[in-house]
């Protein structure tokens, strides 16, 4: 059996905030599509809140430091919506102050909205986009199970491309 991984960073290094971190574990701990007390679905299955002091109780844990309000409406962001995310942190070695995001085994398809709220939470003058690139390998030799490729999120448009559209691309072009 062949196993398939994914590795990639993120760019720039990104300001270390209470809100992040406390999304990221809030993502850790409801990641499965649950929501915590004091908050509902509405008849289109998004997340509202109905008692912001109930689910303060809750989130106090996971954003120690972070303004309440902030933390409520991150929260609402994220909550209740089944997300996979596959990056993971640390904090750079030069500052506690920085950290860089990496996947170590897979891309999830909630990192694509992790990444866009973190962007929408920052200074634009300090970070304009974020950049994600990646490679995907296999444990066996298989044809059509390595690639890579790289997302531009900026603050209007996400751009995507893969190595293996690129190729099928360039293929079209060249086939009569």
């Amino acid at each position: 059996m062949a196993n398939n991984h994914t590795q990639g960073t993120v760019t720039p290094y990104l300001p270390l905030t209470a809100l992040h971190l406390g999304a990221l574990r809030l993502l850790d701990a409801f990641g499965d599509g649950g929501i915590p007390e004091g908050t509902d679905f509405d008849d289109e299955g998004n997340t509202v809140l109905r008692d912001a002091d109930v689910l303060w109780e809750t989130l106090e844990e996971f954003f120690p430091g972070a303004d309440k309000d902030d933390a409520i409406q991150a929260s609402l962001v994220f909550l209740g919506r089944e997300l996979t995310i596959g990056l993971d942190f640390e904090p750079t070695l030069d500052t506690s102050e920085r950290y860089y995001l990496f996947a170590e085994d897979r891309l999830g398809d909630g990192d694509l909205a992790w990444l866009e709220w973190v962007l929408s939470t920052l200074p634009e003058d300090q970070v304009p986009y974020i950049v994600v690139e990646y490679a995907e390998t296999c444990s066996k030799m298989r044809q059509g199970e390595f690639g890579g490729g790289a997302w531009l999120i900026t603050r209007e448009e996400n751009y995507f491309m893969t190595t293996g559209s690129w190729l099928s691309s360039k293929i079209q072009e060249e086939t009569p």
